[in-house]
């Protein structure tokens, strides 16, 4: 059972988009500066992550404490808990990250005309 968690960590962190490296804001450059990332699918992706990522974390120490009836926790159950809850920590950082700069990339070309619809 903890090897299979294991693997869907494994999943999770190497197939989801990460913000820090994919989301672009809007530059100071002049003429390039609205050259941003306007979709949102980055970050929630790494929304859903580590929130997945956590959860999964607290549902092994939840369960490893409820294996065994004194209510200890042993190494294994650390071993897995520990590092779940520090990926997803460091997905929810991202999301929060790329949500910002989407945000004002958003912002950025609802300011300028050159993005606005044709009347």
């Amino acid at each position: 059972m903890k090897a299979g968690i294991q693997v869907v960590m494994l999943a999770l962190v190497t197939l989801t988009a990460c913000s820090f490296a994919t989301v672009k804001g809007p530059r100071s450059t002049p003429g390039k500066y609205l050259e941003c990332t306007v979709s949102r699918a980055a970050p929630i992706a790494d929304l859903v992550t580590g929130s997945v990522a956590v959860a999964s974390g607290l549902a092994v120490a939840y369960w490893d404490r409820r294996i065994q009836d004194d209510g200890t926790t042993g190494t294994p159950t650390y071993a897995i808990t520990l590092p779940a809850i520090a990926v997803g920590v460091v997905f929810l950082v991202a999301s929060q990250y790329g949500a910002s700069r989407v945000t004002r990339c958003r912002a950025a070309r609802a300011a300028d005309r050159r993005w606005q619809p044709a009347p």
